[in-house]
Parts: structure tokens; sequence; C-alpha cells
């Protein structure tokens, strides 16, 4: 599901062994650079938001080949990234719905948008926990 969330089938899956060591996989393998593009269009950021999210140059990400591979951390945050939208639009329902939570100030986030997190897998992860309490109705 997350594979799909990028326009892409799940590339080389493998018969046997659990998502994680799937991801770790692909991670360690790289997933080609076509992917920040069709995770942009999908979460609804612009390039540059995208190039502070990858921790790459607007004119980098611009001049780089669609097959051009990206590095580790690049296709590590961009799994979680597409993790966090398919976990997202189970609380959410829709991916509509979770996409403007994720514009919206929140309280628990120090009245910052959850956006503002992708930059970083601590990020990630703290919007992660903050679904699960979403989830079981904890709101903070």
């Amino acid at each position: 599901k997350v594979f799909s969330f990028f326009g892409i089938s799940n590339p080389a899956p493998v018969s046997r062994g659990n998502d994680v060591t799937e991801f770790i996989r692909h991670i360690r393998k790289g997933l080609p650079n076509i992917v920040i593009t069709r995770l942009g269009q999908k979460i609804d950021v612009s390039e540059a938001e995208l190039s502070l999210i990858f921790h790459i140059s607007k004119r980098t990400l611009q001049r780089r080949r669609s097959s051009q591979l990206l590095n580790q951390e690049q296709t590590e945050r961009a799994i979680e990234i597409a993790r966090l939208y398919t976990r997202g639009e189970e609380v959410f329902t829709t991916i509509e719905n979770f996409k403007n939570w994720m514009n919206t100030q929140v309280l628990a986030l120090g009245r910052r948008k959850p956006k503002e997190f992708l930059d970083t897998s601590i990020g990630i992860n703290l919007l992660m926990d903050e679904l699960g309490r979403i989830e079981h109705g904890v709101y903070s």
C-alpha cells in the first residue's frame, strides 16, 4: 500500500518477509527520483517545501533525472512520509481530511502545522504518535 502511494507497484517484491524488511531492502537499494515528484503531487506540497523536506536544493531537485535513484536518507524519508499519509488516511477516513489536518495549526504541536515536521524522522514519528492519540480519542 505504501508503494502504491507513490504511484508505483512494489518494486521487486519479496515473497517472504514482512513490511519492515521490505522497506529496509528498498531503502538500501534506493527508489527512483520520480517518487519525490509523485509524493509532492499526492500530498500537495510545493517544490520548495519538497526541497526542505528532503534536504535537497530546489535546483538539484529540478535537474535530477526521474530514473536516478534516491540515496538511502531520501528513500527512507519518502517511505516514512508515505507511511504517515497512508496511516493518516485511515485515521481521518479520507486523504483530503488528513491533508487538511496537516495544514492546520495543532495545539498539541505548539500551534504549528503538522506538515512542518516532515523534514525529520523524529518529527514524522511525532505525527504518527499524534495520529494514534486521535484514533483513540485522546486530543491534546
